[in-house]
């Protein structure tokens, strides 16, 4: 399909390049607005150990900053250079967690895997809607940052849409530890 005109998807209607462009310079915050990562300034596993030192991030996420961390500290020109440091950087935070579980918490390094693999795909798909690599460059960063920010907030949100269905009096069978189902019942605890 060529870029004239409009194209469809499965996802529904793409305007013109030049229209999308125009489209993020008008409705998105400059990156250098945005608030950075936390504490990605050392190299990617003191980035996502930062990540997790809180207790409040989950892994997956906390590997996405490092990644992001990655990003803001590459030297490279072109995406394939920028692709390749997020693979070594994925390969250096998978063999970080399963040579340090107790970083974890007593998870596997499965969801750090997962959250990597997952903005590994999402830089791949950012790679080919833009032709300048500074530009892709600052929108991985930009879309990355609001990523995460969701995925953080993403407890809450599940936690106070859940606890609607918890009536007072009710019994609950938890298998497992998660940090969700213990969001859930606590704002079910606190409304009665």
């Amino acid at each position: 399909a060529s870029l004239r005109g409009v194209q469809k998807t499965r996802r529904g209607s793409i305007p013109k390049l030049g229209e999308r462009q125009q489209h993020r310079q008008k409705h998105s915050t400059s990156v250098a607005q945005m608030a950075p990562p936390a504490a990605c300034t050392g190299d990617v596993e003191k980035c996502f150990e930062k990540s997790l030192a809180d207790g409040t991030r989950a892994a997956p996420v906390a590997a996405i900053e490092a990644l992001l961390g990655v990003i803001e500290r590459s030297g490279a020109q072109t995406m394939h250079g920028l692709q390749d440091e997020l693979c070594e950087g994925r390969k250096a935070l998978v063999e970080f967690c399963e040579q340090r579980p107790a970083c974890l918490g007593g998870r596997t390094e499965l969801g750090v895997s997962s959250g990597c693999e997952l903005f590994l795909r999402h830089v791949t798909r950012t790679f080919l809607e833009f032709g300048d690599f500074s530009e892709c460059r600052d929108e991985i960063l930009r879309r990355g940052r609001a990523f995460a920010a969701h995925a953080t907030n993403a407890r809450d949100d599940i936690a106070g849409h859940a606890s609607s269905f918890l009536r007072d009096g009710s019994r609950v069978l938890v298998h497992g530890r998660s940090r969700v189902v213990q969001a859930t019942l606590k704002a079910a605890a606190k409304s009665g």
